[in-house]
């Protein structure tokens, strides 16, 4: 016998005592002690090398499995189903314990991260004006660039702009080690934050940590008196790439939490979150802290569409 003939025996002895195991309390005693006898007759005719028995107690056994075990008309599709309810499982255990899917709803993040946005939010009203592409290549500009088309209100009639939105995973198991550091993208719950529209999720950066006395003096924010640098905050405060450091908007319809001095104490297990776009994010200047039970995770990876923010999100 060649090597892969010896592998399939052994195969088929294992998987007849798994199928034996796994019906023993609905097999007859009678059924099952015949199907023993062919295990163990192919078993000692496989240990002792014998071609020719061998050959003829597969055939037994396999007759036997048959009889005993007929395979219904629709197995196949019985088996395919069963595939497809284990990926579910698997999937959903992941997205509830490990990566969850999430898709960015606003641009308060921009440039780290994009919302459904406009180009012409991003450039001056035409500067990125495109018109759509022909049908059936636009399907694969959406699949891979995430770009779709819609009329730009600020432009010319008839005009198009690019529509287009990140979609990340969020990390949830490191939070369960750990505490968020400073600096590091954040989903959490909007459960009892007042201010806020109710069981929403929103993303932010993390800028203070509990204890933190923080100040914001435009474009700069300050923690216990000293003045955030390095990581992600020189790159805010950079005022290149579309960053603009840390601002407020000319005009807002929320009473801002911080004092008139742009002052915020933070107590034990909250968390101060601000958009990179702080100009138009609604933070946690105007609605205060994050509590620590509200934390889902950290913003991981950038998975869709492709594009320069593909990858860790940083």
């Amino acid at each position: 016998m060649t090597y892969k003939q010896r592998k399939q025996v052994r195969e088929l002895i294992k998987g007849a005592r798994k199928l034996q195991h796994a019906n023993s309390d609905i097999l007859p005693a009678k059924d099952s002690e015949q199907l023993t006898q062919a295990i163990e007759a192919l078993s000692a005719s496989y240990q002792k090398g014998d071609d020719g028995p061998v050959e003829k107690c597969v055939e037994a056994l396999e007759k036997l499995l048959e009889k005993l075990f007929p395979r219904k008309k629709d197995h196949r599709i019985r088996e395919n189903v069963e595939v497809l309810l284990v990926a579910v499982v698997v999937a959903m255990a992941v997205r509830t314990y490990f990566l969850q899917p999430f898709k960015i709803p606003t641009g308060s993040m921009q440039p780290t991260l994009y919302g459904i946005h406009s180009p012409s939010a991003e450039y001056p009203p035409g500067e990125d004006m495109e018109k759509p592409t022909p049908f059936p290549f636009s399907i694969f500009e959406w699949l891979i660039w995430g770009k779709t088309y819609a009329h730009d209100p600020k432009a010319a009639p008839g005009a198009f702009v690019r529509i287009t939105g990140d979609h990340i995973f969020v990390d949830k198991v490191t939070y369960n080690f750990r505490r968020p550091k400073r600096g590091e993208v954040i989903v959490f719950e909007t459960h009892e934050i007042k201010g806020l529209d109710q069981d929403k999720f929103y993303i932010k950066r993390c800028v203070g940590l509990p204890g933190n006395d923080l100040k914001f003096d435009p474009p700069f924010l300050f923690v216990n008196g000293k003045k955030l640098e390095g990581g992600p905050f020189d790159r805010i405060y950079s005022m290149e790439n579309g960053y603009h450091g840390y601002k407020f908007p000319g005009s807002w319809r929320y009473q801002p939490a911080l004092s008139p001095e742009g002052e915020f104490s933070l107590g034990p297990k909250c968390y101060f979150a601000c958009g990179d776009n702080s100009a138009n994010s609604l933070d946690s200047r105007y609605w205060g802290c994050v509590p620590e039970a509200n934390l889902v995770g950290r913003a991981f990876w950038t998975y869709w569409p492709a594009s320069r923010r593909w990858g860790l999100v940083r």
